[in-house]
């Protein structure tokens, strides 16, 4: 996608299926936000479903990842909302740029993001950090999550 000099460049970015319909946003770093973008996307983990059944449709192989422009950190808003409101993308949920304004997640959704914050939490308190360390050291824990007692590869962990 980019040339090496403009690796670590801050702008606007698109992502167009072939169907023509696009979606516009923007970074600090284009090439680790696409490179994001497309690992969630082949894993089904986009948070932006509309832009998640594109990729499930055409194949992530088959979105165009382009950069539109490189501007300075301090103008991505300005530039993504500009580029937003004369590109008109169908994949953007929020057509204001950096915000979430009018997006309501389902109750599904902020159940998840309630777990995933009392999770990170508890892991990067020292104290239970240590005893989780602690725990996968003791040799009964790692008999049983390796090898086929691994819960990955038990089909109930799996939904």
């Amino acid at each position: 996608m980019a040339k090496r000099e403009d690796s670590r460049k801050s702008g606007i970015y698109t992502i167009t299926s072939p169907s023509g319909k696009q979606y516009v946003g923007s970074a600090v770093n284009i090439d680790i936000r696409c490179n994001r973008h497309k690992r969630l996307l082949r894993t089904g983990e986009h948070y932006n479903r509309v832009l998640q059944n594109a990729a499930n449709k055409y194949g992530v192989e088959s979105l165009v990842f382009s950069r539109l422009l490189i501007c300075r950190i301090e103008d991505l808003v300005i530039f993504e909302q500009r580029s937003i409101d004369i590109l008109k993308p169908s994949y953007n949920i929020c057509l204001m740029a950096g915000s979430m304004l009018g997006y309501k997640h389902t109750n599904e959704s902020r159940k998840r993001m309630s777990e995933d914050v009392r999770r990170s939490d508890n892991a990067k308190r020292p104290e239970n950090r240590a005893k989780i360390i602690e725990a996968l050291r003791r040799p009964e824990v790692r008999i049983k999550v390796s090898g086929d007692n691994s819960p990955m590869k038990r089909p109930e962990a799996r939904n």
